[in-house]
């Protein structure tokens, strides 16, 4: 690890984490931080790559990032894009003040008198001042539309961050040594690929060249400006829809669903009203054709067997109220098997 590769990350995470609640929720774009493949960070390589490093080869090779560089830079900061996203923020502030509103909205919750099932230290501390605190955060400062960093109860927010802030930084630590375990059993005993990765290496330079192999590729070029004219042509539909026709990226299969009931009950809808991701048809060649057999046909045979669950009286589905959810419980389930083994 070198200087400018840990200033390049640090600048990046920077980035990222203080412009990613402007774009996903006041500008409300795509979401800054929304897969595993993020855009600031892959579409900020090519660009950089692109760029910035044939300008750094022209003021002479010692100023051009190596590969190694670059992919240690690539990884700290895909290791810090659950933070903005949905992996943290998005959802973290709201799980820790949101159960006093429902406890005070919603019958369910109110029975089971669940915020006692709950440590006080998990949630906000509403003891202070609640209109300010949770009124405050559900429905916004009266009169205002912005409010400034002295207005934020902090009070209110201190002991969930104590307690959490430490915790999140015990299972990154944590995750990050199953990684490295998860890691070998995969490329030596398993010999799996990773496909992201495997993305990220064909685009990084080889030493002395300011640009990957894959860029080099004609097809390259020719499936990327056929994928860009396609999303420039639907752009501009947007602005100019009597003149142009859009390219159809959503295919509406749900008219299939009056020939099995049982796979509609089990939330078939949303499988038969597909998108046409061309990220994911171009991660397919990555995979071996055992693993992308298996990853298309899941999602089918789930649904069918929720669905004839649910004919049988067992919910495994259930909305956001509700305390019982068998669908968490099995991805609890699933986690805790992979720690045990």
């Amino acid at each position: 690890m070198t200087l400018r590769a840990l200033f390049l990350a640090l600048a990046s995470i920077f980035v990222i984490c203080t412009f990613g609640f402007f774009n996903d929720f006041v500008l409300k774009q795509t979401y800054m931080v929304g897969t595993f493949m993020p855009i600031p960070v892959y579409g900020g390589l090519i660009l950089f790559l692109l760029l910035v490093n044939p300008f750094l080869k022209w003021l002479g090779t010692r100023w051009l990032l190596t590969n190694q560089e670059l992919a240690v830079a690539v990884g700290i900061i895909l290791f810090a894009c659950f933070i903005p996203g949905r992996g943290l923020m998005h959802h973290a502030t709201g799980a820790m003040m949101l159960p006093h509103h429902y406890a005070k909205t919603n019958t369910t919750w109110r029975e089971a008198k669940a915020l006692k099932m709950v440590p006080e230290k998990f949630l906000a501390d509403i003891s202070e001042n609640e209109d300010k605190s949770l009124t405050g955060f559900v429905q916004g400062a009266e009169g205002k539309t912005r409010v400034g960093l002295r207005e934020i109860p902090w009070s209110s927010w201190a002991r969930p961050f104590l307690f959490w802030g430490p915790l999140l930084l015990t299972i990154a630590i944590a995750l990050t040594g199953l990684a490295l375990v998860v890691h070998r059993q995969w490329t030596t005993h398993e010999q799996i690929p990773y496909p992201i990765v495997t993305f990220a290496e064909s685009l990084l330079p080889k030493k002395g060249h300011a640009l990957g192999g894959v860029f080099q590729e004609p097809l390259f070029w020719l499936g990327s400006l056929v994928v860009l004219a396609i999303h420039l042509n639907n752009y501009a539909m947007v602005w100019w829809p009597e003149n142009l026709v859009p390219v159809q990226l959503r295919f509406n299969f749900t008219p299939l669903l009056r020939l099995s009931p049982t796979f509609s009950r089990g939330g078939g809808w949303g499988i038969l009203y597909p998108r046409l991701l061309f990220t994911v048809v171009g991660f397919a060649y990555f995979l071996s054709t055992d693993v992308s057999l298996s990853m298309g046909l899941a999602p089918y045979l789930y649904a069918y067997f929720s669905g004839w669950c649910v004919g049988r009286g067992i919910q495994l589905r259930a909305n956001f109220f509700a305390l019982e959810n068998i669908e968490r419980n099995l991805y609890g389930g699933a986690y805790l098997g992979l720690g045990v083994a």
